[in-house]
């Protein structure tokens, strides 16, 4: 993540994506989880931006205690803080690849929960020459292949990272739409009006007897869902 193949480097280009994810946001309830070989919870669950901002700025990857890509790491620290809201959410995951034992715990995962998965890409595929020439380490190009398989298998959403605000776009529309389903998929709707059906039918029945004539309408409309039940 300290690579400069995006300027001025991985890192620092995924915490501004972070804060302009946030902004729109605006005070929906933030997690930040960090992962290297472990994974370790910086932030639980707040509304306040402000606070997982100045944690974030402070991020280094010196501070990660032990090497490697484990996003699987991530799992049970996010269950928990998802758990604790009481709402299924979402898992943004930020990366430029994953290992072989990432997909399948992804999957199972998520095949037995509500919750989403999104993916930002983070890297470049190939290495310019400007680069090459700038580098002292080992260059770690994006994975997209396998980073879109981890989002097929999750019936999750791959997003490469652009330099514009199109990604964080999208992916807060797609934050914005999973809530929305698991809303109305939670909300038991009660259809109360079928004993209006009764009163109709008998109004019905008079159009059909001989001398008589209806020259007016009479019309209900009724709606009513549980939620309103309840108050």
């Amino acid at each position: 993540m300290d690579q400069s193949d995006i300027q001025p480097s991985r890192l620092e280009r995924s915490k501004h994506k972070i804060k302009d994810l946030m902004a729109k946001r605006g005070g929906a309830r933030t997690g930040l989880v960090v992962f290297s070989g472990s994974s370790h919870a910086v932030i639980p669950l707040t509304n306040d931006p402000k606070v997982v901002e100045n944690f974030l700025d402070a991020l280094v990857t010196s501070m990660m205690p032990r090497k490697g890509k484990n996003p699987e790491k991530v799992l049970p620290i996010a269950k928990r803080m998802i758990d604790d809201s009481g709402l299924p959410g979402t898992l943004l995951l930020i990366t430029d690849a994953a290992n072989p034992n990432t997909l399948a715990s992804y999957s199972d995962f998520f095949s037995a929960r509500q919750d989403q998965l999104l993916i930002l890409g983070v890297g470049t595929t190939t290495q310019t020459d400007e680069i090459k020439a700038q580098a002292s380490e080992t260059f770690f190009p994006l994975e997209v292949g396998q980073l879109k398989a981890l989002a097929d298998a999750t019936s999750g959403y791959y997003q490469p990272i652009t330099v514009d605000e199109t990604d964080v776009v999208k992916l807060n529309r797609r934050i914005n739409n999973h809530l929305s389903n698991v809303i109305d998929d939670n909300r038991p709707w009660l259809d109360s009006g079928y004993y209006l059906l009764f009163p109709i039918a008998l109004i019905l029945l008079l159009w059909f007897r001989k001398g008589w004539n209806i020259h007016w309408c009479f019309c209900l409309l009724y709606t009513s869902d549980a939620a309103d039940e309840r108050s």
